[in-house]
């Protein structure tokens, strides 16, 4: 093999990946908010162009009290949100598809899921992130929101 078909081969499969795309680039670095005494975090960083990793946590004093760890990632089909640990089973892992990223809002749905089946974010500003989660408990309909700001914590 020729280094010129070494050099195309990489440029072509370079230029086929996929990418996350730019309305997520605003999520990088960390969010915060207080509920009670209660720390909610949830930090974000770009592996790749195709690939985000997330993490959440909630806080009170020393302890972590929920842990999560999140994977954004693109395919040439859609934009995939994977969470896992967030059940008592840490290696559980439950993804969730992009179904819409309009008007500052992005949304994700699975709605095989037990909760939440909708993962919803809305960049309401530089500094701002809300977030909220939705879906049926008991088949009653229940929502959790998340009013982060911009933190300078470091993940």
């Amino acid at each position: 093999m020729s280094i010129k078909t070494v050099v195309l081969f990489f440029a072509l499969s370079t230029a086929a990946q996929a990418q996350i795309p730019q309305v997520f680039q605003s999520w990088l670095g960390c969010w915060e908010f207080y509920k009670g005494d209660t720390l909610y975090r949830e930090c974000w960083r770009a592996e790749s162009p195709g690939l985000f990793r997330g993490l959440g946590l909630n806080i009170l004093g020393n302890d972590t009290l929920f842990k999560e760890r999140i994977t954004l990632s693109a395919s040439a089909e859609a934009v995939y949100y994977t969470v896992s640990g967030a059940d008592s089973d840490p290696n559980k892992a439950v993804r969730f598809t992009c179904t819409n990223w309009s008007g500052g809002e992005i949304i994700f749905e699975n709605p095989e899921h037990d909760f939440p089946q909708q993962i919803v974010y809305r960049q309401s500003g530089a500094d701002s992130l809300e977030a909220y989660i939705e879906g049926l408990i008991q088949n009653e309909k229940f929502r959790m929101n998340f009013p982060y700001r911009r933190s300078k914590a470091r993940w």
